[in-house]
């Protein structure tokens, strides 16, 4: 589910199968998306802005995370297929795509110990490539 401030997305995610996977995005009415949020989801929540980059011909979607896991910044790209040749700018970080650490769940169990990661993560002050 992700919210703006004046519309909602719903998106399934399937499992991913190297550096693919099927995902489906859906608008809805926000109301609705507010109600599912407050009856049908469970644990933490996922509080981020996201930022869209243009480097070279592509837009990159950069992730600022709040709440639980403030200092954590993924940046993720849409390609046309694995091979298609991928300049990274010079913010850009460490790849992170399929590392378990850097799952949201994963993250969310450590708690405290996101901090750490985030030290380590952008100790550069460069973001993490998901």
């Amino acid at each position: 589910m992700r919210l703006s401030q004046d519309a909602a997305w719903i998106t399934l995610k399937g499992p991913r199968v190297g550096l693919r996977r099927a995902e489906f995005e859906y608008e809805i009415p926000r109301d609705e998306a507010e109600e599912m949020l407050r009856t049908l989801c469970t644990g933490p929540i996922v509080e981020k802005t996201r930022y869209y980059v243009a480097a070279g011909s592509l837009i990159w979607m950069v992730d600022v995370h709040e709440g639980d896991l403030t200092g954590i910044v993924f940046a993720e790209v849409e390609l046309e297929c694995e091979t298609q040749p991928l300049p990274l700018p010079t913010w850009i970080g460490r790849e992170v795509t399929g590392d378990p650490r850097y799952r949201k769940k994963v993250l969310f169990e450590r708690g405290e110990g996101v901090a750490a990661l985030v030290r380590d993560l952008v100790g550069e002050r460069r973001l993490a490539l998901k």
